[in-house]
């Protein structure tokens, strides 16, 4: 809706740019919980049609891998929304969240940080990586991780609100 006239309205009632974007990264943790418990209710379902109830074992096993690509999704989807803030175009920011969702990004930036002058020069940053600080903060949990991952959210929040602002909209 970013080229919908309805965000001019929005905006002439008193709701900055900044807050529009904001509020938007709200939704869109709403509408990824939702979604995840939803898939996880369909899956429960899944497997009591097909004879096996979910027991604790089960649930321990699917419910950190479900959290962690529920992270990477958000993780991703706020990274996408600044791209989409800053060329407002969604057709490109879609491009962005495939991907990154597909994980060729993490795989070309991994095979970039493991070259040998660049590991020897700064050692291994991969573990500072969206997908590793996700999977880091479901499997293993260390704080490291969490303030890695709220790094990536601040910082890309913060582009969003900065290019937002900085656009103008057509009216």
């Amino acid at each position: 809706d970013i080229h919908a006239k309805s965000m001019v309205s929005v905006l002439g009632s008193g709701i900055r740019k900044p807050g529009i974007a904001v509020v938007k990264l709200i939704v869109s943790v709403l509408v990824n919980f939702l979604t995840f418990f939803l898939a996880f209710i369909v899956l429960c379902i899944i497997f009591l049609v097909l004879g096996f109830p979910p027991n604790a074992d089960s649930i321990k096993t699917i419910l950190p891998t479900a959290v962690m690509n529920l992270l990477m999704v958000f993780g991703y989807s706020v990274i996408a929304s600044s791209v989409m803030y800053a060329t407002r175009k969604t057709s490109i920011s879609l491009v962005v969240f495939v991907l990154l969702a597909s994980r060729f990004v993490a795989q070309l930036i991994t095979m970039l940080l493991s070259l040998d002058f660049i590991y020897s020069a700064v050692g291994d940053l991969s573990g500072y990586l969206l997908t590793s600080s996700a999977a880091n903060m479901t499997m293993n949990f260390t704080v490291t991780a969490l303030v890695t991952y709220l790094v990536y959210i601040i910082i890309f929040t913060a582009l969003s609100m900065f290019a937002f602002h900085k656009k103008e909209l057509d009216i």
